[in-house]
């Protein structure tokens, strides 16, 4: 975009708004927060997404926390979820929807996320997807750098595992 600094990273992009800059910050750490999900799950979470938008950029920055394996890796890029853990596999299906099928995730999906990791978790992961979802979006649409600026708006800290 023409208007924004050669090179902005998202932060500085919603600089030019503070108070949505502000409710953004909290809005991410009341996800990250949750105790029903975790760093790691969030992360394979926005790496499919990541990966379903072919953005390199937020495809490294999960890769980079999430401590993956080679193998595991190519199979997130797949959509080969077999290897991973029960919640997991809810997870990264959930995912596979929400870019571009999202009417596919079906009662029986938020059922899966809901035993998983509770009502509460449930509803956080499906907002979280989106809100990944939209991360993507909004980086292509107003070309935003890969750089990640001091990182105060661009979540996760530090995964676990």
């Amino acid at each position: 975009m023409s208007w924004l600094k050669p090179g902005a990273n998202l932060e500085e992009v919603l600089a030019l708004r503070p108070r949505l800059a502000e409710g953004f910050e909290a809005f991410l750490d009341e996800l990250y927060a949750n105790p029903a999900l975790s760093e790691r799950v969030l992360e394979l979470v926005r790496l499919r997404i990541a990966c379903i938008h072919a953005h390199e950029a937020e495809q490294q920055r999960s890769e980079s926390l999430l401590g993956l394996s080679a193998d595991e890796l190519d199979d997130v890029r797949r959509a080969e979820f077999s290897r991973f853990g029960t919640a997991e596999q809810a997870a990264l299906r959930m995912a596979e929807n929400m870019p571009f099928n999202h009417h596919a995730v079906s009662d029986r999906d938020v059922a899966a996320l809901s035993e998983c990791f509770g009502h509460g978790g449930a509803v956080a992961l499906l907002t979280a997807a989106a809100l990944f979802d939209t991360i993507c979006r909004w980086k292509e649409v107003l070309a935003v750098s890969a750089h990640p600026g001091n990182g105060r708006l661009e979540r996760p800290r530090q995964v676990d595992g």
